[in-house]
């Protein structure tokens, strides 16, 4: 998950660096933006489904809970916290001053 969150900020600031200055179009700029954006979004979502969709999972009765999947759930929820945090800051950066 590093690794694409690496390449999103990448893209995206590479983006926003370009159109600073000047060297792209503002529509091949905007296509930028909006494909970064769509992209976080897909990712924020998706990660936000696998965490509800586990943590929706019950225990029968008389069973202990499997460790794993406690683990994973909480991992899935602060990754969706930063992401979804970082994910803001990114969207307020892109209104024009």
């Amino acid at each position: 998950m590093r690794v694409i969150y690496l390449v999103g900020t990448l893209c995206f600031s590479k983006a926003h660096h370009m159109t600073s200055l000047g060297t792209l179009s503002y529509a091949f700029s905007r296509s930028i933006k909006t494909m970064c954006k769509s992209f976080f979004s897909f990712l924020y979502l998706s990660i936000n489904c696998r965490t509800k969709k586990i943590a929706s999972m019950v225990d029968l009765p008389g069973m202990n809970p499997n460790w794993f999947w406690i683990t994973l759930v909480n991992l899935l929820k602060r990754c969706s916290i930063t992401l979804s945090q970082s994910f803001i800051v990114w969207l307020i950066s892109l209104i024009p001053r």
